[in-house]
């Protein structure tokens, strides 16, 4: 979680600066390798983990060298896969424990903010495979940036309207985000926060 914020925080702040694209990258890597280390507890998740970060990094090493659209969209949908695997493991891992800890709210936390990199993800893969499936009041670059910023003012229904979906696929990932969103905040972590507070009530009387 913590790469993921200091992401959002400290990378727009550098944006032309000479290094900038490893600073991302690296980033990157710290996401990937929490996202490994939260499915380490099963043999099959973590193959299935590390087999997504390979072809991910494979795909964004590779966006360094080859300019194509069509290799941005692959990269941004194999990083998209990789969290949604991380996102599932998190969910067993809050589903087997039997008492709420703040363990556990953390890491429904961590799959909150991963859901809006799933998101930015997928609309980064969409612009790129269909262009014009995003309007923006400025010209809107291929900048995975642009997405990240797009996805969580969607996830948390804040919908500045600077930049719109524009297409009916693009529409659609927009609805689901915004549903999805409402409901984990008011359901899981609403109910994951009330009953953390009953425990702590009880173990005080």
């Amino acid at each position: 979680m913590l790469a993921i914020q200091l992401m959002i925080l400290i990378r727009p702040f550098l944006e032309g600066l000479a290094g900038v694209r490893l600073l991302s990258e690296l980033f990157f890597v710290g996401i990937f390798i929490s996202g490994l280390y939260a499915a380490r507890g099963g043999q099959y998740p973590y193959r299935i983990a590390l087999g997504l970060t390979a072809l991910a990094f494979t795909a964004r090493i590779a966006q360094h060298f080859v300019e194509s659209p069509a290799l941005d969209a692959l990269s941004g949908g194999l990083t998209a896969l990789f969290f949604v695997h991380i996102v599932l493991n998190i969910g067993a891992y809050i589903r087997a424990e039997r008492k709420v800890t703040m363990d556990v709210i953390f890491a429904a936390s961590c799959a909150y903010l991963l859901l809006g990199m799933i998101f930015a993800e997928s609309c980064y893969s969409l612009e790129n495979l269909r262009p014009g499936s995003f309007k923006a009041s400025e010209p809107l670059g291929y900048d995975l940036w642009d997405f990240v910023y797009y996805s969580f003012v969607t996830l948390t229904t804040l919908g500045y309207g600077d930049i719109v979906a524009a297409t009916k696929p693009a529409r659609a990932l927009a609805i689901v985000e915004a549903i999805i969103g409402q409901l984990y905040l008011a359901v899981l972590i609403g109910r994951l926060v009330g009953a953390y507070t009953a425990e702590l009530r009880e173990s005080g009387d």
